[in-house]
């Protein structure tokens, strides 16, 4: 069994490294945009938190955002414009037209025209109260017959806090044919530092876990320290979950505060990151399934019931890393979509095969009349119900507001 175990160490490794090459290598306050193609039709963008200076929560610059939109084309004797869209989320409802089957466009088109909504094809469409609003700017880019090549640069202060949208958009009838981005970026600065509105709290967040996780390691060694002789093995099990999640919270808290002082991110700190928090998700996981089984309280071992864990552990590991690695590469969103149903699969699996085991150390205990062990298993049972409901109620209430 352990020579057959070789071939998955090897797929296992093989599977991390191919992975890490999916390691999105992106900076903070700035969205880069190189060779990204847009035929007819199609738009790109980006949503970013802003803060005016009255309203952030800590700091005092200005806040602003500069737009470097950089675009190419094949030669084409036909002159045209692309343009670039910047506003508020409160104005995104008077932006683009939405018909009768819910969908939005942008662009005016024939069958718009036909029903009177506008008159130009190839236009942005967007109701003319946004002309006077200090959130919405419409910034064309002009390219000239037989030109390859426009540019713009625009910075933009922010007037009011909110979610802002940023959208270059290549409409069809606007005669510039397939246009190629490259060299383009997005710049943002909120009055605390190059951290989006939306990450500030994360900086916070992570500041206060590294603090929990080092006393609640501080008060755990102590407490083994004095137990020593009658610790058993999970415990120190536990004790590695807490100094993994200990790495987790410290390596993401530098990396944000890195980030927002600097703008940029740190790949090493990335893959650390990545790596620990899929390791620990993994690792706890299987101490709750060995647990459940009765191992260190009812079975001295598990047998060869071992390798089907670690195996079960390795799959959860290799595509639960590659869910949390692609969902932050927005080249690799088809992978991640595909990633979303085996990582599902095996947190169901996980589930089942826990409460299975639960129940039958639970039977072999009230078999065994151990009451001290049985009213340990049934609050343990009782509590991953509870937690089980609780995670049931927030994933279905993130999803809802979605």
């Amino acid at each position: 069994m352990a020579a057959s175990a070789q071939p998955i160490r090897f797929l296992f490794l093989f599977s991390l490294l191919l992975l890490l090459q999916f390691v999105p290598s992106t900076h903070p306050g700035r969205v880069e945009y190189n060779n990204v193609q847009l035929v007819p039709g199609q738009e790109t963008g980006l949503r970013v938190g802003l803060w005016t200076v009255q309203d952030a929560p800590e700091g005092n610059k200005n806040s602003s955002l500069k737009i470097t939109i950089v675009l190419s084309r094949e030669p084409v004797n036909t002159a045209g414009v692309i343009p670039v869209l910047v506003f508020h989320a409160d104005d995104a409802p008077f932006v683009g037209y939405v018909d009768g089957s819910h969908q939005k466009h942008m662009c005016c088109s024939d069958t718009l025209i036909e029903e009177g909504i506008c008159t130009s094809k190839g236009q942005i469409y967007f109701q003319s109260m946004l002309k006077e609003s200090p959130t919405f700017k419409k910034l064309p880019i002009f390219f000239e017959k037989g030109k390859t090549s426009a540019s713009i640069i625009e910075t933009m202060p922010v007037k009011k806090s909110g979610i802002y949208y940023v959208y270059v958009i290549n409409c069809e009838g606007s005669n510039v044919g397939p246009i190629s981005l490259a060299g383009s970026s997005i710049l943002w600065i909120n009055p605390f530092g190059h951290l989006s509105g939306e990450q500030f709290y994360f900086l916070n967040f992570y500041g206060v876990l590294s603090l929990m996780y080092t006393a609640s390691g501080i008060i755990w060694f102590i407490l083994s320290g004095i137990y020593w002789r009658e610790l058993l093995p999970i415990q120190n099990c536990i004790a590695g979950v807490m100094a993994l999640g200990m790495i987790e919270a410290a390596t993401w808290y530098f990396e944000y505060l890195n980030y927002n002082l600097q703008g940029n991110y740190h790949l090493g700190a990335i893959i650390i990151g990545i790596l620990v928090s899929t390791f620990k998700r993994t690792v706890s996981r299987l101490l709750v399934l060995v647990v459940s089984m009765g191992y260190g309280v009812v079975k001295a071992n598990l047998g060869t019931t071992r390798y089907k864990v670690l195996f079960l552990g390795e799959l959860y590991f290799i595509f639960s890393g590659a869910f949390q690695i692609l969902s932050g590469n927005s080249s690799a969103e088809g992978l991640t979509t595909m990633l979303v149903i085996p990582v599902a699969l095996l947190d169901t699996f996980f589930y089942w095969w826990i409460f299975l085991s639960m129940a039958r150390t639970i039977t072999h205990l009230t078999l065994k009349k151990q009451p001290i062990k049985l009213s340990m298993y049934k609050q343990l049972f009782v509590t991953l119900v509870l937690s089980g409901v609780f995670s049931t109620f927030v994933s279905s209430t993130n999803y809802i507001s979605s």
